[in-house]
């Protein structure tokens, strides 16, 4: 039930597991990224540095959503956490970097969805149907909602820089304004992140766990699993992990 607060090359690290159907997750295919927690919080300017991303393992491979294909224009993304703060580091690639649609979303909690955008969202507590939701344009222009309010807001982080041939976004946000615990290792979060482009001529949006064009579709999110300080991203370790996400 959801607890609402009180206001280059790059590696494919994923772990991809089947899954059958059921009533708590609806995925296909089950997505489990491993997440680790660091003592250095990363600097949220934007600027993607990956001395400060170290520790956090680098995922690719977004796809059409609807369709098996991979998007031409990959957008990849990190996360780790500390005791305070979940941090996500999010790269799109684009080619037409002057195609880009900025002008939507011009304030928070704007349109996003009318620009090139990237969204996630976060179901801290693993029920399958709850969520909040998070984006940010090419712009900088960042909004958020909780179960679709978008009249919550929460005191998060977010940076974005437009460069040659892609744009990134850095992000912090409190444990606290999701009215979270501090993840213990082996927790596990659903969590999906996607991706509005419009600089190819005609809208297309892209998933990392396969939605079916139904963004906010929580059985069918991915998962992100806390792991211990200086654990590893295997398969070996994450099996206990898997069995609870019940790939």
């Amino acid at each position: 039930m959801l607890k609402i607060p009180q206001a280059g090359s790059f590696l494919v690290a994923a772990l991809f597991f089947a899954s059958v159907h059921g009533a708590s997750n609806a995925a296909e295919l089950t997505l489990v990224y491993p997440c680790r927690p660091v003592a250095k919080a990363p600097v949220i300017d934007g600027v993607f540095d990956p001395a400060e991303w170290a520790a956090a393992v680098e995922v690719s491979g977004a796809t059409v959503s609807g369709t098996p294909r991979l998007a031409t224009e990959q957008t990849t993304f990190r996360a780790c956490y500390d005791p305070q703060n979940l941090h996500l580091a999010i790269t799109c690639f684009e080619t037409n970097m002057d195609g880009l649609k900025l002008d939507g979303s011009t304030e928070k909690d704007g349109p996003f969805w009318l620009d090139d955008s990237t969204e996630f969202f976060i179901d801290p507590w693993h029920d399958h149907a709850s969520y909040y939701q998070f984006a940010v344009n090419a712009k900088g222009f960042p909004y958020d909602n909780c179960q679709g309010d978008s009249a919550w807001n929460t005191d998060w982080k977010v940076a974005v820089v437009r460069g040659v041939d892609r744009w990134t976004v850095e992000l912090s946000i409190p444990f606290a304004d999701l009215g979270a615990p501090t993840p213990k290792p082996g927790a596990l979060w659903g969590f999906n992140l996607y991706r509005e482009r419009y600089a190819g001529g005609r809208l297309e949006l892209y998933n990392w766990a396969e939605v079916q064009r139904v963004f906010n579709s929580v059985p069918r999110f991915g998962h992100l699993a806390s792991l211990p300080a200086g654990g590893k991203a295997d398969a070996s370790s994450a099996q206990a992990v898997l069995r609870d996400a019940g790939g």
